[in-house]
């Protein structure tokens, strides 16, 4: 596959609409100033010219086409369409498309050749330019006249449906409503390419805009938005799952709208290869098309959330409740502005990842836009401004002339139809028919447990280390230190089938969710039952039965029984189920034919609705078809037999021991799982330990939550919220299995190392079959085996971090003598086939060149770099010793998340790498202003897609200090950055950067995934510097069980295909490219080297180097020999030095220089990227597999030549700078700058703080030194990393980001005029804060002050997770907040003017309290309160805080106050030490 071809994209986007429905050229000139104005939310290609792709979706200029027919000599009958054609052959193409129209009874009256002006054009787009035409159709029957829209669709589907292998065909829109003009053109271009826009008479009364940010840099005309019938900013995470359920969910539909042989004429609904937005876009056309109202359809496709989500109104939960048995969510971030023709809307996504303002005018006209101040709209002419929040909705009825907000919409669909009565008669929760959830004990009593458990692979240490901790505390249990044992395909010992399979993670383009602080938009429910008629509302869609978890417990399980059981009293057909045994005897490929054939037998013979697949019938003759395989094969040929749409599987296993199981299970097709062995494992621990039947049920349930809670980690880390969407979506890479076995059983899965067929296969589960059951005279030893997959055994899986390994170590830190070094170095030569890369080898056909002529150590070394490590996860001292070494060696160290003490920034100990995670802990001007590089941490190889957490006892007084917050308070770290949910974001923030420390390089670090290079090139186009890659085997954090051993894959795979991406991309030249990732040797080096890397990290081997013994207890505090620790006592144990860190990297490096020179080559420059040298061992595993993907070689430059700087070079601040410079001379000066601000001039005031820093650190200037007084509506991050002494004023409105990281300093945002609840800052803001002030007389976004740590902030509403994850600072509201406030709060305090009394169901409790401080006992917040006000009002002038003032008394009855519940810190900071 070209990798050039494979992209994700993000984008700005936005509508202007005349409600009044009135077409005006203007209309048009402003929805073009308004993209122009959101150029820097998209890319540039290659060229530097050609843009990622924009355009314009208007409604239909008739003016201007009824002059257009004229001058054609044709005149336009009532109804008409115009087809917008991209086409590569006209003539063949041309003739297809009136050959589909005359069947439909359409008339192609004449065709336009649309006049194009290529001067707009780079020349990569001029390469590719179709030749672009305007077909005019008539209908032409009377027939036709009444269903033309049908048949435009209709017409349009066939040809599409006929021509689909010719990817120079391509209709752009094709509606007597609607047309669309877009194009691979920089929004500023775009009327300049088409001429029709500057055409008086093009009048339109609405426009959709888009402009495109694509990850690739071989955009496609045909990919440039809006689509048909919509403009999404997003990433649809669940894009499989909806793919494949769009193949089978509307086989029996019947549509009100198409007879049933031109409803199969328009399968299949989504194009085969069309992105994420075009698969939304093709789905809503088909809803609407349909007869489906307008509302419904994109409800039913982007719904908000209603599982735990308080304050719903009950019939709307009705409503979506019903629309949820036919339509899984489209899951992921999404802003989209859509029509239907006589609507236009804006929809965003449940969790509101995605910004979408709007702004209402006093001339009626509606403005949505991803940004504020695209169009300079005067103060008086604005009659409402707002934002759309999570999961709503706003739309304009053109016919009507009338403007709904969210509510209307939620009241019209909730009226509609009795959605509750439906429900009541026809829906039953499964739980509702058990008493008491484990009261029976009886089927968690297997015979031969223990053999059971030997043929499942549930060793003892599975049961101690995961079944255990599950039981016990109801949560999947956390290790440390990575994972360090090979891959499934490559162990020689028996592995489960799921460790085939590794989990897919979010990373750049869309983030992954918190699923226990944002719970509130997750969902754990399921739905069995029919699909019914989806196109249309009947009672009978209601019929489900459903559960809270995928996880049945027995009680569960029998109660669903109960319903496809004719021989019971609750039996409904449409429950009817059978089972069928998934075990074998011999010929897995052959059984499994026949388990399909049993199984579609039974279903066209019997009706069965329930196919329950269960392996319990193992015996010494049977084994087991693994489930996983079971499951996939038989839901790829019920698809393909047609009979999907009528079964759900329920997977009865002894297989789903952990959730990363049970998550394989449900990616490929299994609605619910009971796994019974895991519960008769939890059983006999309980008996073990002779708890009471009430413990033993306590104990079991924990079980139940614990796997529950874990599959709704694993769907998180890839963005999604509600199982429905996340069941089919296959997010999952396949290392090992052959081509043949993943075609027929997991398609669409991304395939590494393609290997084991179905025989091979068979053989590793004979000779486990066999090892149990074969005869012997003596007892196994033990019951079970001892297990080895996360501690090391000498007996069992090979860990490369062995007793063995570190005693070798040791000894060469003992003595660093190099023959110390070469014994260790011989112990890793010697390990075997362990890891991608011993499988390769290198070609040394040329000659060898003396040792003398390579380069020298010193300039290996400058290569390598330390792995990000916080202080805080490892000590004080080690971490010191870490950054001295790497500045002796000449290499870098890194920070890691958490700051850095800056006494140690002009001295050797100084990290000169300085990491910006999502925790932004310590992140301060001074500390980014310190680094040469900074490094943004998108994922970490141990735990991608998920955050952090520092427990309180490792947060020393040293540690809170340097987090800005307070000692023993638990630090939690997001796991997506609050400021990337999209490549647009990434690219903002590289921006924000590359302000505050215009020297340092920006580097951004990757996780090892497939499409890892699509995500590389997407970086690069951002403007980073440096890319790393990282591999699943590396790590040293703490992180849950199942991500160390799932999730991620090795870095050679993911390295390999970035390299290879970027040169594709003509990108590689732009970056440097690093490896990290279970490193130790300069083998590992030169074969890092030879895939495309340029330097690289290390992180375990130099732990283990100062001691480090592997113990794997780092997240305990209990680290013995003093590295991973904050114990004072156990930090004494440490014996790490900086010559031992010194002397190994320096081994490492000779190392590389004799390998050099046996190869003949003289520098690591001549090796990068020559993967050409490298071949395959002979051995006989390496022959079962394909490394061909390893072996690609792209042509194109290795190294980095060229300077990646942005397309904006901030030229507006660097003018203003130039003004403050006197008072960085001489701060006794004081100076009052005044600027008019656009959207376009983004991140104001860093670049003057980084430069304040580069000299007074984070002390600043004097209070007042310097004033920016603005007017007008500031872009992104205003004021991002602001420091003391700088101010700034705004009159107008401010977007995303504001205040981001500020340490000091004072932001003041007014509006021109004042209305009351009007939103005047965007999402995000005060991100990462360590001080300053921020007084908005306004509204704010989503997730107000998220991750606070110190700044006082005043504004007059927010939108929902205010405050999330806050350590510090104060926060005061003076309206309504969103829902889940507080969530993860362990520090600072928020005060919350809740005057509707609706507050506290907003609020997460888990970790913070709310109450009144209107009493005595609470004078000191009331007191503070009051003093915050008196400030606020004093700079803004606000008239509700006046008010609130003025009747002080009587509206403090109307505050919560809201902190921690173990709230260590003085309310008011400055009390504090």
């Amino acid at each position: 596959m070209n990798l050039a071809e494979r992209f994700k994209d993000s984008c700005g986007f936005g509508l202007l609409a005349s409600i009044d429905n009135n077409p005006s050229h203007s209309m048009v000139q402003d929805a073009i100033k308004a993209l122009s104005r959101m150029m820097h939310r998209g890319a540039i290609a290659a060229d530097r010219k050609t843009g990622d792709g924009c355009g314009l979706l208007c409604a239909m200029p008739e003016r201007f086409m009824r002059r257009i027919a004229e001058e054609n000599g044709q005149g336009l009958p009532e109804k008409f369409a115009v087809a917008m054609l991209f086409l590569t052959d006209p003539q063949k193409q041309l003739a297809e498309f009136e050959e589909s129209c005359t069947k439909n009874d359409l008339r192609v009256l004449f065709v336009r050749e649309v006049p194009i002006d290529t001067s707009a054009l780079g020349e990569y787009a001029l390469k590719r330019l179709p030749v672009i035409q305007q077909a005019f159709v008539i209908p032409a029957e009377l027939i036709a006249t009444r269903r033309f829209d049908a048949l435009l669709y209709l017409t349009r589907k066939e040809i599409e449906h006929r021509l689909d292998e010719d990817p120079g065909f391509y209709i752009a829109s094709f509606s007597s409503s609607t047309i669309s003009y877009k194009g691979l053109v920089m929004p500023s271009h775009i009327r300049t390419l088409y001429p029709d826009l500057q055409c008086e008479d093009f009048q339109s009364s609405f426009v959709i805009f888009h402009q495109r940010f694509s990850t690739n840099t071989l955009p496609q005309w045909r990919l440039a938005q809006p689509l048909r019938t919509l403009a999404h900013n997003g990433e649809i995470n669940s894009l499989q799952a909806n793919r494949f359920n769009a193949l089978y969910k509307f086989n029996e539909a019947q549509s009100p709208v198409f007879r049933d042989d031109e409803l199969q004429r328009l399968f299949p609904i989504l194009e085969e290869n069309g992105s994420d937005s075009a698969g939304l876009d093709n789905m809503l056309e088909f809803l609407l098309a349909n007869g489906m109202d307008f509302f419904k359809a994109i409800r039913s496709l982007i719904p908000p959330p209603r599982h735990n989500v308080a304050h719903m109104p009950a019939r709307l939960r009705s409503f979506y409740e019903y629309i949820s048995s036919a339509y899984e969510p489209w899951d992921g971030p999404a802003a989209v502005s859509l029509t239907g023709g006589r609507h236009v809307g804006c929809v965003l996504d449940r969790n509101g990842l995605r910004p979408a303002r709007y702004t209402l005018t006093t001339d009626n006209r509606l403005l949505v836009a991803s940004e504020y101040g695209v169009l300079d709209i005067p103060p008086e002419q604005v009659r409402e401004r707002g934002r759309l929040q999570s999961g709503e909705m706003l739309a304009v009825d053109l016919e009507a002339g009338q403007f709904f907000t969210s509510r209307d919409i939620d009241r019209y669909l909730m009226d509609s139809q009795p959605y509750s009565e439906w429900l009541t008669d026809r829906t039953y929760y499964l739980q509702e028919f058990i008493e008491l959830q484990f009261n029976d004990f009886s089927d968690y009593q297997p015979e031969d447990l223990a053999l059971k458990q030997r043929c499942f692979h549930l060793t003892h240490e599975t049961l101690e280390g995961m079944v255990r901790p599950m039981l016990e505390a109801g949560k999947e249990p956390t290790g440390s230190m990575g994972d360090d044992t090979p891959m499934a395909v490559f162990s020689s010992e028996a592995r489960p089938f799921s460790d085939f399979f590794r989990q897919r993670f979010a990373q750049v383009t869309n983030p992954p969710i918190d699923p226990y602080r944002e719970r509130s938009v997750m969902s754990a429910t399921i739905g069995l039952g029919g699909l019914g008629n989806p196109l249309v509302e009947t009672p009978e869609r209601a019929r489900r039965l459903k559960s809270i978890s995928p996880i049945l417990s027995r009680d569960i399980f029998d109660a669903l029984l109960s319903f496809g059981d004719p021989n019971k009293p609750r039996f409904e057909p449409c429950y009817r189920h059978a089972f069928f045994s998934t075990t074998f005897r011999k010929d897995l490929e052959k059984s499994l034919g026949q388990l399909g054939d049993q199984v579609t037998r039974t279903i066209r013979e019997e009706d069965v609705r329930l196919v329950i697949l269960d392996d319990r019938g193992l015996d010494a003759d049977h084994k087991i078809i693994p489930m996983a395989m079971a499951v996939g094969y038989l839901n790829q040929l019920l698809l393909s037999e047609k009979l999907r749409h009528r079964v759900n599987f329920v997977v009865v296993s002894g297989e789903v021991l952990d959730p990363h199981s049970a998550c394989v299970l449900m990616g490929y097709g299994a609605t619910a799982i009971y796994p019974w062995l895991l519960y008769g494992t939890g059983y006999a621990l309980c008996r073990r330990r002779e708890l009471s039947q009430r413990e033993t049920r306590r104990a079991l349930k924990n079980i139940y939550e614990a796997m529950t809670k874990g599959i709704l980690k694993v769907m998180s880390k890839m963005g999604i919220s509600t199982v429905s969407s996340y069941r089919n979506a296959a997010l999952f890479d396949i290392i090992g299995l052959d081509r043949t076995v993943v075609a027929q059983c997991f398609p669409g899965t991304a395939l590494h190392l393609p290997g084991l067929g179905y025989e091979q296969i068979e053989k590793r589960l004979d000779h486990h079959h066999q090892s149990i059951f074969k005869r012997s005279h003596m007892e196994p030893v033990y019951p079970i085996e001892l297990g080895s997959r996360f501690q090391n055994n000498p007996l069992g899986e090979h860990h490369d971090f062995n007793a063995q390994s570190i005693v070798l170590m040791h000894r060469f830190a003992a003595d660093l003598k190099r023959e110390n070094y070469l014994d260790f170095r011989r112990w890793v030569e010697g390990r075997g086939l362990r890891f991608v890369r011993d499988f390769l080898t290198w070609d040394n056909s040329r000659s060898a060149v003396p040792l003398e002529e390579v380069e020298s150590v010193e300039e290996i070394t400058r290569r390598f770099d330390s792995a990000a490590m916080s202080l805080g996860s490892i000590s004080p001292e080690c971490h010191e010793v870490l950054a001295e070494a790497m500045n002796i060696l000449g290499g870098h160290s890194n920070s890691g998340e958490g700051g850095e003490d800056p006494a140690r920034y002009p001295t050797v100990r100084n990290s000169r790498i300085k990491q910006v995670a999502s925790g932004r802990f310590g992140v301060t001007p001074a500390y980014l202003r310190s680094a040469e590089q900074i490094q943004i941490k998108i994922a970490q190889g141990a735990k991608p897609g998920e955050g952090g957490q520092l427990p309180g006892n490792k947060v020393t007084p040293l540690i809170a200090t340097l987090r800005y917050t307070m000692p023993g308070v638990t630090l939690i770290s997001p796991p997506p950055h609050h400021d990337i949910y999209s490549i647009e974001d990434l690219a903002q923030l590289i921006f924000d950067l590359k302000q505050i420390n215009p020297g340092a390089e920006i580097c951004v670090k990757l996780v090892s995934s497939d499409g890892v290079g699509t995500i590389a090139a997407g970086v690069a186009k951002a403007y980073a510097d440096r890319i790393i890659v990282s591999g699943s085997e590396g790590g040293t954090g703490a992180a849950p069980l199942t991500s160390i051993k799932h999730a991620g894959n090795p870095w050679e795979l993911g390295l390999i295909e970035a390299h290879n991406s970027l040169k594709a991309n003509d990108l590689r030249e732009r970056v440097v490219l690093q490896a990290d990732g279970g490193l130790k040797t300069g083998t590992d080096i030169v074969k890092a080297a030879l895939l495309g890397a340029e330097t690289f990290g290390f992180g375990t081997a130099l732990l283990v180097m100062l001691g480090c013994k592997m113990l794997r207890v780092c997240h305990l505090n209990r680290c013995s020999v003093g590295v991973a620790t904050q114990d004072d006592i156990l930090r004494e144990h440490f014996v790490g030095t900086v010559d031992k860190v010194v002397a190994y990297l320096r081994n490492v490096a000779q190392d590389v220089r004799e390998i050099m020179a046996s190869l003949g080559f003289r520098s690591l420059d001549e090796l990068i990227g020559r993967n050409d040298l490298l071949r395959v061992v002979d051995a006989p595993l390496a022959a079962s597999l394909d490394f061909s993907n390893l072996l690609q070689h792209v042509e194109g430059g290795s190294l980095r030549t060229r300077r990646n700087d942005p397309f904006d070079d901030n030229a507006f601040e660097k003018e203003v700078l130039q003004e403050v410079l006197p008072v960085i001379r001489d701060p006794r000066i004081e100076v009052v700058i005044e600027r008019r601000i656009r959207n376009t001039n983004r991140a104001f005031g860093t670049l003057t703080s980084g430069e304040i820093a580069q000299y007074y650190g984070n002390t600043g200037l004097p209070r007042e030194a310097v004033t920016f007084r603005l007017h007008g509506a500031a872009g992104q991050s205003l004021g991002a990393f602001l420091i003391e002494g700088v101010n700034i004023e705004l009159k107008g409105v401010a977007n995303d980001y504001v205040g981001k990281g500020m340490n000091g300093g004072r932001i003041v945002i007014n509006p021109a005029i004042y209305r009351e609840g009007s939103s005047a800052v965007g999402n995000t803001c005060l991100y990462g804060a360590t001080g300053g002030k921020l007084f908005v007389v306004g509204t704010a976004g989503e997730r107000f002050a998220v991750r606070n740590s110190g700044a006082l902030a005043v504004v007059e509403g927010t939108g929902d997770h205010a405050c999330e994850y806050m350590t510090g600072g104060t926060v005061v509201i003076l309206g309504d907040t969103g829902i889940n406030f507080g969530a993860g709060m362990t520090g600072g305090a928020a005060f919350v003017y809740d005057r509707a009394k609706k507050f506290i169901d907003k609020l997460n409790r888990e970790l913070v309290e709310a109450r009144r401080i209107d009493v005595d006992d609470d004078s000191e917040g009331k007191i503070y309160l009051k003093k915050i006000l008196l400030s606020y009002h004093n700079r803004t002038r606000s008239p509700k805080a006046k008010r609130i003032l003025d009747n002080f008394r009587e509206e403090l009855a109307y505050f919560w106050m809201v902190t921690p519940k173990d709230m260590k810190a003085p309310l008011n900071p400055k009390e504090g030490d």
